[in-house]
């Protein structure tokens, strides 16, 4: 059954492809107007100026030379094709091909006729079978095409690469041109009898890094069929009879992974329960009573991880004895192996540090952060009695990043190794990351305070949380202002209790981005109404949804303060310590800054942004770098520079900060966290053997995969052919 995404790829085909209006379709404007993929242009072809959108755009659009690649400088291609393996002494194949041309409809008693073409379908197939022998040779495509066979025999079969090119040669003018466009163009091979197409052979440059040497591990199954030339290949019918063409729009499903992990979680789960409650509730591990029952709910995460690394350990042994793996991905896994040992002693050294008797404060914060993270989750949903329960990964990466910020030095004094290490949270997006590091930024906040002698003293910017797109820092600034506006609210109950622990004064929130979005100064916001608007970056109060809220109360204030006048409101009587003005952030030092990447700049041309580095806390303990993929290019260059100075400035006593990440994809992360952080880096969940289970992420067969889909475009501009895709989405 067709679901709806496949219905709009479809449609996408038949707009941007064509034909839109069936075999012998007529319409009124240019073919090549109307379709912008799939077609190959004769060799001499002209550029029209009316074609190229960026004919006139030397700046990209925030004014920068060079943006983009005038289309002069780019051909447009009259050849595409197909390279595949084949196994036979003498290999012979079929090629069934598809085209169209459209011819112009002149006629002179009706000048509207003069925009209309007729489309023509073409028969370019081969009569016969094709040979595929050493060297190059071709055969004539009916009139207006010829086929290139290109053979190398290798030591398990041959490589063959099969292409179609347009030989036509139109007289000049756009008409003569246009009519010798083929469109709709594509081709498929089989195999014919005494020949099978078989799987390329992987390349031979995948296992010349550590990357690669894992990747041919654990995607050793996936296999390629054919690549395609100027087009993309697809293939069906593998591996019985299988039949590889070309396609100008791929499409790809990736499998779902759960985030509910390995079976042996629950298993493990079912073993540790407090008063009913799973040992991956939060609020059953904000209720633990002492150290032993805490220790005992969370010996669930490292125990079960130990118990599938055994049995991977075993499996990688039991295929290796039967030669089903090769000898180079045994002795990969077993180092993938030894990467998942140290994450396994890591998260129980980070249950030690939460359960020490020596250190009682941090059992209080890691409890007091499940609460506010319970709060926070409470108040998204407006449901006082919402559950959160913690997703295996989650869970594990906070046990495993906590012990750098629990314990910065080691025993002898020197830093924590975990100083020294960046701890990279790879998982795809949608999964939960963003609610694992905001559960270690309420950990480190709270942190701070207890571990001080007066806990005002542990007051500051404790967490320094970065983007690298204002407009997602901005969405994530509503999630992040929650959890420490609950980190607050806590600070305010135990205060009228008589617990000053947290301090007097608040857990507060900043947002540092650029004055596009948020302005300087408090006066400028005062003094014009647009500016104004940049500075309610909060349309809703984070407690109780309350909207509007009540800006800038306080005229004569230094500060623009924010309030919710909601009477029932549990923040209610006292300003939001939240901060969207860089004067204001500069001023409260709030606990957590959010800012973008390209922000920290100013750090070499406005004194005032010294103060976030230097609060009565000490300098912030925690940096978090989320979707750490898209600091890459010049903005990766000019980042590393500035990364030099943020660590030393953030430097106590020799002591560096602790930096974690997260990103959905990424590649040679070692070097790029190198080269960006001077630090190692940690990637979790670390993969072992098979792409489709670490243990903290398996897939998902009952969920439907994500699509993903491309457009070849060769020849056309961007813009042109990003209008042309959204018009037809919509």
């Amino acid at each position: 059954m067709m679901r709806p995404r496949d219905h709009l790829l479809r449609r996408m085909a038949s707009d941007l492809i064509g034909p839109l209006g069936g075999e012998h379709e007529e319409i009124r404007v240019w073919p090549s107007d109307q379709y912008i993929s799939g077609i190959l242009y004769p060799a001499s072809i002209e550029d029209h100026p009316e074609d190229d959108e960026d004919a006139d755009a030397s700046d990209d659009d925030d004014g920068n030379p060079g943006g983009t690649v005038p289309m002069s400088l780019m051909r447009r291609p009259n050849v595409m094709g197909l390279s595949f393996a084949l196994h036979a002494d003498r290999p012979r194949v079929l090629i069934r091909a598809h085209a169209a041309v459209y011819r112009h409809q002149a006629t002179p008693n009706d000048p509207a006729a003069s925009l209309s073409w007729k489309r023509t379908p073409l028969a370019l197939s081969p009569p016969d079978v094709v040979e595929v022998r050493d060297g190059l040779h071709s055969i004539p495509a009916g009139t207006v095409g010829r086929w290139w066979i290109r053979g190398v025999r290798t030591t398990d079969g041959w490589q063959a690469t099969i292409a179609l090119e347009n030989v036509a040669r139109p007289a000049p003018g756009r008409i003569a041109s246009e009519e010798q466009h083929l469109f709709q163009i594509g081709f498929e091979v089989e195999a014919a009898e005494g020949t099978r197409i078989i799987a390329r052979r992987p390349r031979l440059d995948h296992a010349t890094d550590e990357d690669g040497k894992t990747n041919d591990l654990v995607y050793r199954d996936a296999e390629e069929w054919a690549v395609g030339h100027t087009c993309a290949a697809s293939w069906r019918d593998v591996p019985e009879n299988p039949v590889v063409e070309t396609t100008w729009m791929p499409e790809q499903v990736v499998p779902s992974m759960s985030a509910d992990g390995h079976a042996v979680f629950r298993e493990e789960a079912a073993k540790r329960t407090f008063r009913g409650g799973s040992c991956f509730d939060a609020e059953t591990l904000a209720d633990a009573p002492d150290a032993t029952v805490l220790r005992t709910l969370l010996e669930a995460v490292p125990n079960a991880y130990a118990r599938w690394l055994q049995d991977v350990a075993t499996r990688v042994e039991t295929l290796e004895r039967q030669g089903t793996l090769s000898a180079d991905a045994c002795a990969q896994a077993r180092d993938n192996l030894k990467v998942a040992d140290g994450v396994l002693a890591r998260i129980r050294a980070g249950i030690a540090h939460v359960t020490s008797a020596e250190a009682p404060e941090v059992r209080r914060a890691f409890q007091l952060a499940q609460r506010a993270m319970l709060i926070q989750r409470r108040w998204g949903d407006q449901k006082p009695d919402t559950a959160l329960g913690w997703r295996p990964f989650q869970l594990a990466f906070l046990l495993l990043a906590l012990g750098g910020i629990a314990a910065p030095r080691g025993p002898n004094g020197t830093p924590s190794p975990d100083r020294n290490v960046m701890d990279l949270l790879w998982f795809p997006t949608g999964g939960g990351k963003t609610e694992a590091y905001l559960a270690l930024t309420a950990f480190t906040l709270i942190l701070r305070r207890l571990r001080q002698p007066s806990p005002d003293q542990g007051a500051g910017v404790a967490v320094l949380m970065r983007y690298t797109l204002r407009l997602l820092t901005v969405q994530q600034f509503e999630r992040a202002s929650r959890l420490v506006m609950a980190c607050e609210h806590l600070r305010r109950v135990a205060l009228a209790q008589g617990d000053g622990s947290l301090g007097t004064v608040p857990f507060g929130i900043g947002l540092w981005v650029g004055n596009k979005a948020t302005p300087g100064k408090v006066a400028e916001a005062r003094a014009d109404v647009e500016e104004a608007k940049k500075a309610r970056q909060l349309a809703r109060c984070p407690a109780c949804n309350h909207a509007p809220l009540a800006w800038d109360t306080q005229k004569r204030s230094p500060q623009y303060r924010v309030e919710c006048r909601n009477a029932k409101c549990p923040l209610h009587g006292e300003p939001l310590p939240v901060y969207t003005i860089d004067e204001d952030v500069y001023r409260s030092q709030p606990g957590l800054v959010i800012g973008t990447i390209d922000k920290f700049a100013q750090i070499v041309r406005k004194p005032e942004s010294n103060q976030l580095f230097h609060a009565p806390g000490g300098p912030p303990e925690l940096i978090i770098q989320d979707e750490l993929h898209l600091i890459a290019g010049p903005l990766g260059t000019v980042a590393g520079l500035y990364e030099v100075a943020i660590d030393l400035i953030c430097r106590r006593d020799g002591v560096g900060p602790k930096i974690v990440g997260s990103t959905a994809t990424i590649r040679r992360a070692k070097d790029q966290v190198r080269q960006l952080f001077n630090r190692d880096v940690l990637q979790f969940p670390p993969p072992v053997r098979d792409a489709s289970d670490s243990c903290f992420a398996v897939v998902d067969h009952e969920a439907p995969g994500r699509l993903y889909a491309g457009v070849t475009t060769a020849g056309r501009s961007p813009k042109f052919i990003l209008q042309a895709v959204c018009a037809s989405l919509l």
